[in-house]
């Protein structure tokens, strides 16, 4: 009774899109590995931007091909309790996994309900905060609600008066770790060139530590909207284009082969849910230094800090360390996948 339908706004095009959503990659993937008998299906509404099925690593995707196309939203919702209800008929299934409080949410709600189906839906990251109105529209009906991390569920109750039903963390996959020879970058900024990740302050703190040392920098993340020059600009008019690289998209192959070439980590965004880059970085030998978001826990590896000036003073200290630390895996997409089966086997919710 473990049949399995997802839905989201995107999922990968083909087996080579790696960047996309990486954990959901993941469970996908584990579920499948965990569940050998359970067939697990996928509809998404807004990417791939087309309308044709495909098979992805064996799993069954229906895109509704909205594109993030404000007038083709309601055309993609029907299109999804179309298709949900289509696989039903062809084989029933028992769970469905709803991503992001927003449409994906309302459309899971509602075929879980309509065919009488556990219905779990995992908020990812600012719809905790920012997604009341769609919260009015989901709230309540069986459906169990899943965080990422204890600050991520602080949030959440600010927004809707009542505690999620479970705090359960990406894990990695261990294959994913990788080893090279030499750590050959000093700091690394990983995740999209937007403001909200603030790539502005970690040009300001390379030069602060470029004025009295070498430092080898690199900046790796989506320019959005795509094509996007605003952070090169600022390195060149910083006069750090000989410190700084600003390698823009990369695939998270890609990206992780960076971590474990780099020292530190640098993470300046004011809000995660989780941060999955921030395991990522650990399972490749990383150390961190970051603001008090998502997942973020002091440790030797890891300063969690107040403020700009703090954030300079950790990187130059782990800067400082002759040798980089070990790798660590501190939660798996099994440790996920055990505490979405307690959740998806709960009694329905009586929370409002």
């Amino acid at each position: 009774m473990k049949d399995l339908l997802v839905i989201a706004p995107g999922f990968p095009k083909d087996e080579a899109d790696d960047g996309c959503i990486p954990p959901l990659q993941a469970y996908v993937k584990a579920y499948r590995l965990q569940y050998p008998g359970a067939l697990v299906r996928v509809i998404t509404t807004q990417y791939p931007f087309h309308r044709r099925p495909y098979t992805w690593n064996g799993v069954q995707v229906h895109p509704c091909g909205g594109a993030n196309k404000r007038w083709a939203k309601p055309i993609s919702w029907h299109r999804a309790f179309s298709i949900g209800a289509r696989l039903q008929l062809e084989r029933p299934f028992h769970r469905v996994h709803s991503f992001w409080l927003g449409e994906c949410a309302w459309i899971g709600r509602r075929l879980a309900q309509r065919f009488n189906a556990a219905h779990v839906l995992t908020l990812m990251g600012q719809d905790a905060r920012d997604e009341r109105n769609w919260w009015r529209l989901v709230k309540g009906g069986g459906t169990r609600n899943a965080v990422l991390s204890e600050r991520h569920a602080e949030a959440f109750t600010t927004m809707t008066g009542r505690s999620p039903d479970a705090v359960i963390p990406w894990g990695l996959d261990p294959l994913d770790a990788s080893t090279v020879p030499i750590r050959d970058i000093d700091l690394l900024f990983a995740g999209s060139l937007i403001p909200v990740k603030r790539p502005e302050l970690f040009i300001e703190l390379v030069a602060r530590i470029a004025q009295h040392r070498p430092v080898k920098a690199v900046m790796a993340g989506a320019r959005i909207p795509s094509g996007n020059s605003h952070v090169d600009r600022l390195v060149l008019e910083a006069g750090l284009s000989g410190t700084i690289d600003v390698l823009g998209e990369v695939s998270r192959t890609e990206m992780l082969k960076l971590m474990a070439r780099s020292q530190v980590l640098v993470h300046p965004s004011r809000y995660e849910a989780q941060g999955y880059v921030f395991l990522e970085a650990l399972m490749q030998g990383m150390c961190i230094v970051s603001f008090p978001v998502g997942i973020a826990s002091p440790s030797e590896r890891w300063s969690v800090v107040p403020d700009p000036d703090a954030m300079v003073s950790a990187a130059e200290g782990f800067l400082a360390q002759p040798v980089p630390p070990s790798s660590s895996i501190g939660i798996t997409m099994d440790d996920t996948l055990a505490a979405y089966d307690r959740i998806f086997d709960q009694p329905q919710s009586s929370k409002p």
